[in-house]
């Protein structure tokens, strides 16, 4: 599946199976938002290597973060989404980005990197993680299917 939009139908298809499986209800919005964005984020990073226009978006959502990083003067977020701006000039498509390992490595030390330059928002910071996860093997799973996203 190449188009973003079937990746994005896909991700928000994960979160949503997600959040009733696992019983993740509330009656405020503004709990079920941050996990929505980051599960939709996810569904369209791994072809954040690619020209498409999923990489577009991904690249614009990226730039109002480090726009809102350098207001906040948050240098440790700040490198690790400049970081994320130049692995797609570096690594061929298919390759590192859709590989689970690594995605849920990079993911898990973004998520280290910023719970310990901001301890308070820990909760914030797992939830985050966990769903931009969700995100990501959606898009893989769709890309590859359940066996070969799982076991090489």
């Amino acid at each position: 599946m190449s188009m973003y939009r079937g990746h994005l139908v896909g991700g928000l298809a994960a979160y949503l199976i997600v959040i009733v499986v696992y019983g993740i209800y509330t009656t405020v919005f503004q709990h079920y938002f941050p996990g929505l964005l980051a599960t939709l984020a996810g569904s369209l990073f791994p072809d954040i290597d690619i020209r498409s226009k999923g990489q577009r978006l991904f690249l614009k959502i990226l730039f109002i973060a480090i726009v809102w990083c350098l207001y906040l003067q948050a240098s440790i977020p700040l490198m690790i989404l400049l970081m994320f701006s130049v692995l797609p000039i570096v690594f061929p498509h298919r390759g590192l980005f859709h590989d689970i390992i690594f995605v849920g490595a990079l993911s898990v030390t973004a998520a280290g990197s910023l719970i310990y330059t901001m301890p308070e928002k820990t909760d914030m910071i797992v939830l985050v993680t966990f769903f931009f996860l969700v995100g990501v093997i959606s898009h893989l799973v769709l890309d590859k299917g359940f066996k070969k996203t799982f076991y090489h």
